[in-house]
């Protein structure tokens, strides 16, 4: 019997889990979430202390109590088989565990191109469109403050964060009077429609991808809330354009074993890579998926990462889906509000609804600072091209009403 370890989170891949023997180092927080039922799945449950908010680089701060649990399920159990990294703050140390046990998969070279945002623009300047950038632990104060005035408006991210957590977006004219951040990379601000590309790779070929423009930005949803959105994108020409991208991406990170989350902004000229991830996309979009195509990223990452016999026999996809899912998150309130219900106002033409995802009526919601996508409703429809999806999200975004008891 092999030993499979999971890092995080495992509710995304029980149902795919093999007859192996599975183990899980997760956060204190996810593990006192954990019904029986769940726990009797592991044979052992090791659970760290990490903070109540949102941290990317928790499971990082944390490697030798990490890897003094790996050596003590080695000495237990033997040899590791395989290592399913389930969130971005797992990727990077299980990619270390990998390497200090000698499990195939991802490696810290790409883990690490694949987690901090310098190195990966660095790595992704040499063959796709350049957007200038700057690192804040090498750049003068002065030539910062030029960069400013040349671009007008630029966002300061740290390099090793996620969620747009801790981003900054930055005018000449409010201006910035006090030190840079450190680990940050600054970048223009670019105001264009955003596309993500989800998808794997199994032994260095890219064997499946979607393509989904964005309604709404990460940003403005994580940090002011409202509505955050994602159409699949059934044109030809767009999903080609978006495969030529994840095809150079994958190649120059290294990506050659995994599922990927990849972002790029579309502009007249093409696409501007933006940023990617050696995990899937969160806020529902494995879902989205799953409902465009049949395939669970989540479940994928796991047969990929733990060596199941079944990564040869994973669908493939290389051409855009036949119809266009769409995808609509309303946020949490900032404030804890009582949820009574929702409704849809006035609006012309009704889509086909797939799927509501709403908490029970009395459910005490409130932004979450851990679950940065979570949603006080999401919804799932279907149309016959994007072009209409899209017009649906838009329609949807303004008729669409979330409810609370303190609105009577």
């Amino acid at each position: 019997m092999r030993n499979i370890l999971i890092m995080g989170d495992p509710l995304p891949i029980l149902n795919i889990l093999s007859s192996d023997r599975h183990f899980l180092i997760t956060s204190q927080i996810e593990a006192q979430s954990l019904g029986d039922h769940v726990s009797a799945l592991f044979s052992e449950i090791y659970a760290i202390d990490t903070p109540e908010t949102f941290e990317a680089t928790c499971f990082e701060q944390r490697m030798p109590e990490i890897v003094s649990i790996a050596q003590a399920l080695v000495g237990n159990h033997g040899s590791i088989d395989g290592i399913v990294s389930t969130h971005e703050h797992t990727v990077l140390p299980s990619a270390l565990l990998r390497e200090e046990f000698g499990v195939s998969g991802i490696q810290p070279t790409t883990a690490l191109l694949c987690r901090d945002k310098i190195m990966m623009r660095k790595a992704m300047n040499i063959t796709t469109t350049k957007v200038p950038f700057l690192d804040t632990d090498v750049v003068s104060y002065l030539e910062f403050k030029q960069f400013l005035a040349e671009h007008r408006r630029i966002i300061i991210k740290p390099s090793r964060q996620a969620a747009s957590f801790g981003i900054e977006v930055i005018s000449d004219q409010q201006g910035y009077n006090r030190d840079l951040p450190t680990q940050s990379i600054v970048e223009p601000f670019i105001d264009l429609p955003i596309i993500h590309l989800d998808g794997y790779v199994v032994s260095g070929e890219l064997r499946f991808m979607t393509a989904s423009q964005s309604v709404n930005t990460c940003f403005s949803y994580t940090n002011l809330g409202g509505v955050l959105g994602s159409v699949i994108i059934t044109d030809k020409e767009i999903y080609h354009l978006c495969l030529d991208l994840a095809l150079i991406t994958v190649k120059n990170l290294g990506i050659n074993d995994s599922v990927f989350h990849i972002e790029c902004f579309k502009s007249d000229e093409g696409l501007i890579f933006l940023e990617a991830a050696a995990r899937y996309g969160g806020g529902g979009i494995n879902q989205l998926v799953k409902y465009t195509t049949g395939v669970s990223l989540s479940e994928a990452a796991y047969i990929i990462e733990s060596g199941d016999s079944r990564r040869d026999n994973l669908p493939q996809l290389t051409t855009p889906p036949q119809r266009s899912v769409a995808m609509i998150n309303f946020a949490l309130p900032e404030d804890a509000q009582t949820f009574f219900g929702w409704k849809i106002k006035e609006m012309g033409t009704l889509p086909q609804i797939l799927q509501v995802v709403a908490p029970e009526p009395g459910t005490l919601l409130k932004r979450d600072e851990i679950e940065r996508f979570s949603a006080a409703l999401r919804i799932y429809i279907v149309a016959d091209e994007d072009g209409q999806a899209l017009d649906h999200v838009r329609e949807m975004e303004k008729t669409v009403e979330v409810i609370y008891e303190s609105q009577f």
